[in-house]
């Protein structure tokens, strides 16, 4: 829904606030902006602080009202974008959709990889063949990724903007900022996401469970990187829901495969989990490992041509399987991770 600010000025130190006007309320959402919405504080922000998270504040706003009216006219998807890097534009064939590689061939993408491939800088166009709903989808998945990411920005600045705040979070909250000012991810930062990404291609395409992303704030608060929700039980080959079962999975990611690294990994979700005041009592942790020289190798691999589909489109399927059942392995039976991964592999 279009969004309009206050018409009064913020007092020094204080946030502008978000608000939606009666007759705006009637018009459908794009998706929930609420998710953006800064958690209020009881300290005073710094003027210059606060003039900053406004301005991204206000980006959040004209991102949303940029993908609303786009929402709206859907055919401003099928126009390329001008004076972009690494641009497919993709076509529809029945169900399956496609793009042409350097040499013209026709190359399938999966939904999944349509929708996440924007974390890698990739962007996507539209032949007409393509349904409303898909370009839809994308368009909503592009604007809510861009404004997670801005989001995540202004909570940075608000929470080291907190006088009682304790080293070691300012350390890592500055730490998380200064990447994000750069612009350069570090490399575990980008092993992090491909991990992600790859749950999400999962659950979009198959729908075994959904995926949501954590905010820096939970992220350096509870240890989780993100979270895998709404994961059944499988009845032979029927997803049974057991409502006694636990649905969500709250995941933490390394690459250090140092038995000390991950004893102290362990004991930090531990530690998170007694003292948070979010706990789920549906939820169950994981801690996924992975040998950074395997991503490395694939990354390098795929950035030589960054065709979509994302560094993990290279990795072995090996790779693949061990990063699947050590997520699922406190959660359901061996054989049950062996159903799901061939019903994984029977749908590509």
């Amino acid at each position: 829904m279009p969004i309009e600010a206050h018409t009064s000025q913020p007092a020094p130190g204080e946030i502008e606030r978000v608000s939606v006007s009666e007759a705006e309320e009637k018009t459908p959402e794009l998706f929930d902006i609420s998710e953006f919405q800064l958690p209020k504080t009881d300290y005073q922000i710094p003027v210059a602080t606060a003039l900053k998270i406004q301005s991204l504040e206000q980006s959040l706003r004209e991102t949303y009202a940029d993908a609303k009216g786009k929402s709206e006219n859907l055919s401003e998807l099928e126009k390329k974008p001008e004076q972009a890097k690494n641009v497919w534009q993709i076509e529809q064939q029945a169900d399956k959709l496609i793009y042409r590689d350097e040499r013209g061939q026709a190359q399938e993408i999966s939904f999944g990889e349509l929708l996440t491939d924007g974390e890698w800088g990739l962007q996507y166009y539209f032949d007409k063949s393509v349904t409303d709903e898909i370009k839809l989808e994308y368009l909503k998945a592009e604007a809510q990724r861009k404004m997670h990411a801005g989001y995540n920005k202004a909570l940075l600045l608000q929470e080291l903007a907190n006088p009682d705040l304790d080293e070691y979070k300012r350390t890592g909250y500055q730490a998380m900022l200064d990447d994000m000012e750069s612009g350069q991810e570090h490399f575990g930062l980008q092993i992090e996401k491909a991990v992600k990404n790859f749950f999400k291609k999962i659950s979009i395409d198959h729908q075994f469970f959904e995926v949501y992303d954590t905010d820096v704030k939970k992220d350096m608060r509870d240890k989780i990187d993100f979270i895998l929700a709404n994961v059944h039980h499988l009845q032979g080959v029927a997803v049974e829901e057991d409502p006694n079962a636990k649905k969500e999975i709250d995941v933490q990611f390394t690459t250090n495969l140092s038995p000390e690294n991950i004893w102290n990994k362990s004991s930090q979700l531990q530690r998170a989990r007694e003292h948070s005041k979010t706990e789920s009592t549906d939820a169950i942790q994981a801690l996924i490992k992975m040998d950074g020289r395997n991503f490395r190798f694939s990354q390098n691999r795929w950035a030589a041509k960054k065709t979509p589909g994302g560094p993990d489109k290279a990795w072995r399927a090996g790779t693949k399987w061990e990063l699947f059942q050590q997520a699922m392995r406190k959660f359901l039976k061996p054989e049950e991770i062996d159903a799901y991964w061939t019903m994984l592999n029977k749908k590509k």
